[in-house]
């Protein structure tokens, strides 16, 4: 076995599961995995059954996805199948070298594969990615975000929050989440977020009565909730809108759209005075009137 690319992983797929083969490949390159996927890495005029077999024995991972198609197409799929299982005798016993996905429900007819741990898309695209990202990624990939607010410029905003010339995130991270009932913890950023949050719009005077009310009553055990960051509430968006209509994983409630951070704005640069909040309706930062109206949901630090 050719000595494997730090992290590489090698998507083999049938070509009628195209689409959602090109999502995970989208997924996984924002956490900044190294990815080969014929359709996005083979360049013109090179041998292209050489190319899929070198790039296959120099991977670290390969990620399977079986569906009807797959496991009863023949063809390449079938070559670059029998390839991979093949080169699994030559890794050590607790290397998770080949990872079978399922993106419908279907069960190998191969002893090699049913040996295998599956990880299914199909129920939660979600959990299955997170279960995909915890074998892929060292946990040096965990993620530490501003806790403390600041008060940012309309001049500096986009540089202090990473933000591009839209406002959107420069880059997005992944998230591990877990559903907890009441609360979301996210294992990436170590923070622990409400799953829902205020039940209507609020002023930040009464965003900041809430967090109190948080705090006095010990929402799901605990007393130290927070209004969130500008970075921690960017942590959560997500770069496509998702099937709650939003740009938020749909583990967390859909009611809470428009979000007031911790972070103000000088007196003397805005019309009055002002916070910082997030969309989650369009997916980009903006700033409001704090006798305006937002939603509020409540972050606390595990770590």
């Amino acid at each position: 076995m050719n000595e494997p690319t730090p992290n590489q992983v090698f998507i083999c797929y049938a070509r009628e599961d195209m689409a959602t083969a090109k999502r995970l490949y989208q997924d996984l390159q924002r956490a900044g995995i190294m990815l080969w996927m014929d359709t996005e890495n083979l360049q013109p005029g090179q041998q292209w059954k050489e190319m899929i077999g070198y790039e296959l024995r120099r991977s670290a991972f390969v990620l399977v996805l079986l569906s009807a198609h797959s496991l009863t197409k023949r063809g390449y799929i079938r070559k670059e199948l029998n390839d991979a299982l093949d080169l699994v005798e030559q890794c050590p016993p607790d290397h998770s070298f080949l990872i079978p996905v399922r993106l419908e429900p279907c069960e190998p007819k191969e002893e090699q594969l049913r040996q295998f741990q599956l990880c299914d898309l199909f129920a939660d695209y979600h959990k299955g990615l997170n279960q995909i990202f915890k074998v892929l990624l060292p946990d040096s990939r965990r993620v530490t975000l501003r806790r403390e607010p600041l008060t940012v410029s309309p001049k500096d905003y986009r540089d202090v929050f990473r933000l591009d010339d839209h406002d959107l995130p420069r880059e997005y991270i992944w998230n591990d989440f877990e559903d907890q009932g009441e609360v979301i913890i996210d294992y990436t950023t170590g923070l622990m977020w409400q799953k829902a949050g205020s039940e209507q719009v609020l002023t930040y005077q009464d965003a900041q009565q809430y967090i109190q009310q948080l705090n006095r009553k010990k929402f799901a055990g605990y007393s130290d909730w927070r209004l969130p960051t500008i970075p921690e509430l960017i942590s959560l968006l997500e770069p496509e809108i998702e099937s709650n209509r939003l740009f938020i994983n749909p583990i967390f409630d859909a009611k809470q759209s428009w979000c007031w951070s911790a972070d103000l704005l000088p007196e003397a640069e805005g019309s009055a005075e002002s916070a910082w909040n997030v969309s989650f309706d369009g997916g980009y930062v903006y700033w409001g009137n704090l006798g305006g109206y937002n939603d509020v949901r409540g972050v606390r630090s595990r770590r």
